[in-house]
């Protein structure tokens, strides 16, 4: 499977295991959280995205070291459970911004492989330099 495809599956999963552990939580346990009217305030959006936009460049400062970090499914599987379980937690102490954040950050991230996809290279490569930035550099 292409890594694009791959990494818009695992981030279709960790948004949708979020929704669910909501639902659970919700239902199970009684817990109101309020997400709906939370999703929809500025702040987590802003914060989600931002985050999603720094942790894509720090990224793409070494793009073979994340990708030989990335390709493990122990790290793939790790990080949607680390996601999923973290936003459970959050919701049980109460602080539904933090799962709001997380599901902006996820669907940006799903916005930005549709623009790889359909542009055929990272938009945010333009912001960003290289390890080796310095090679490319005019002498002088």
């Amino acid at each position: 499977m292409d890594s694009k495809y791959r990494d818009g599956a695992l981030a279709i999963l960790a948004g949708g295991g979020l929704i669910v552990v909501t639902m659970i939580l919700k239902t199970e346990f009684n817990i109101n959280t309020g997400l709906t009217a939370t999703v929809f305030t500025l702040w987590p959006a802003i914060i989600g995205l931002c985050g999603m936009i720094a942790i894509e460049l720090i990224c793409l400062y070494n793009p073979e070291l994340t990708k030989a970090i990335w390709n493990r499914r122990s790290v793939q599987f790790g990080s949607l459970m680390t996601v999923v379980i973290a936003g459970g937690l959050t919701l049980l102490s109460g602080i539904q911004w933090i799962i709001a954040t997380l599901l902006w950050g996820l669907l940006g991230y799903l916005l930005l492989l549709i623009a790889v996809i359909v542009l055929g290279t990272n938009p945010l490569s333009q912001l960003s330099f290289s390890q080796d930035w310095t090679r490319d550099r005019p002498k002088l």
